[in-house]
């Protein structure tokens, strides 16, 4: 009588392993067709644990896996017409444009190549293995010359839609799990001094939209998203009280949103710096309400018009542009330079709430910034602009 079923190893991928890393694979006997059926890989390189799950399956039975390529279900599954998409929007968890088309450019250019080149186009979603997985990793870091961050999130690309596989029973068990993330080295990213700041603050600007954009981001602590979809409305000046309501966010691709991770708050700014951008408002050739206009009616002024003038102004203080790329010096500098100049002079639970910065929870139980804090930081910021 034959034996119920059988383990075995197999390579996959391109580069051979060391046998005692490849994971058990089982096939059951089926007694009407005469032959093992029914494979799957079990997940586990020891051979104990691998009958443990043979065992199992062939005591409840074996789990009808899908019959989906995991080619066709990567290329699929991050599309704005995808179940995933559908059902996070649904679910108040709209994901943001420019998050699927990162991913579904790494599946595109990364992952795809790779299953084609590896022979591994018609691999169901449940023959996939951790083998597979780890000679993707071993592959992009020996010949795609990207960097250790870019491969993991080309990793996290496919992690998330093998997570949503087994959430919904489509296979047994995760395979990526047991991939772990590429060590990333990190260099520091720097900010610019005080002097250097007020040297910054203190040239003359051909456009104003420039030189204001950059006083409200220094000033504020907000995104470059969230300084192009400000509002008129937003800009609130009366009593000798001026502050910014933080409640729009342009992003390229979805328009007028709300800021990053629903962040709206208030937060104070310069007496000079609101009268300015009202200033400016009175400016815009197109009467709409983008305090920080555009070259079309409907659309704020442009990211790339945005750095660009940021990269000239900082080489007109005196800082090269291989300097510049070393210190790792962009627009969205001001938002570390708020935070690091201000710390020490606010307290960090103030600074948490005006910048809402998704840090650890034990500061979730303050709700309010103090009318002295907000005095504080108006203070402290307009030193800035003072020539």
């Amino acid at each position: 009588m034959r034996k119920p079923y059988i383990l075995y190893r197999r390579q996959a991928g391109k580069k051979a392993k060391p046998k005692k890393e490849l994971p058990f694979y089982v096939a059951f006997w089926d007694e009407k067709r005469r032959e093992y059926r029914d494979r799957r890989c079990t997940n586990q390189t020891n051979e104990y644990y691998a009958r443990q799950q043979a065992e199992k399956w062939l005591k409840e039975g074996v789990p009808s896996f899908s019959q989906e390529t995991f080619y066709d279900y990567l290329g699929r599954f991050w599309k704005n017409e995808g179940e995933y998409v559908r059902i996070c929007a649904l679910r108040g968890r709209k994901l943001s444009a420019a998050y699927l088309v990162s991913m579904q450019t790494a599946i595109d250019r990364h992952v795809l190549p790779y299953l084609k080149e590896s022979k591994g186009e018609r691999l169901f979603i449940g023959q996939v293995t951790p083998a597979l997985l780890e000679d993707l990793v071993l592959h992009l870091a020996d010949s795609s010359g990207l960097s250790a961050g870019r491969i993991n999130g080309i990793r996290q690309a496919v992690s998330v839609p093998l997570a949503e596989a087994e959430r919904l029973g489509k296979i047994p068990h995760n395979p990526i799990s047991s991939v772990l993330r590429l060590k990333e080295e990190k260099s520091p990213r720097e900010i610019f001094s005080l002097q250097e700041a007020r040297l910054f603050f203190s040239l003359e600007w051909e456009d104003d939209r420039h030189r204001l954009i950059n006083m409200l981001a220094a000033s504020t602590g907000m995104r470059m998203g969230e300084c192009r979809g400000l509002q008129r409305s937003d800009v609130v000046l009366k009593n000798g009280d001026s502050e910014i309501l933080v409640r729009h966010n342009w992003q390229d691709g979805e328009g007028l949103k709300a800021p990053k991770w629903n962040s709206v708050r208030s937060v104070p700014v310069p007496e000079k710096v609101a009268k300015a951008l009202l200033e400016l408002t009175e400016a815009n050739p197109w009467r709409n309400d983008f305090v920080f206009y555009g070259y079309d009616r409907e659309r704020p002024i442009t990211k790339l018009e945005v750095s660009k003038a940021f990269n000239e102004a900082v080489h007109r203080i005196g800082i090269p542009e291989a300097e510049r790329r070393r210190r790792k010096l962009t627009f969205h500098s001001w938002r570390h330079w708020y935070v690091s100049y201000l710390r020490g002079s606010v307290e960090d639970h103030a600074l948490q709430q005006l910048t809402r910065h998704r840090t650890e929870g034990m500061l979730d139980r303050y709700s309010h910034v103090t009318a002295e804090q907000r005095r504080a930081v108006r203070q402290l910021s307009d030193s800035v602009f003072s020539k």
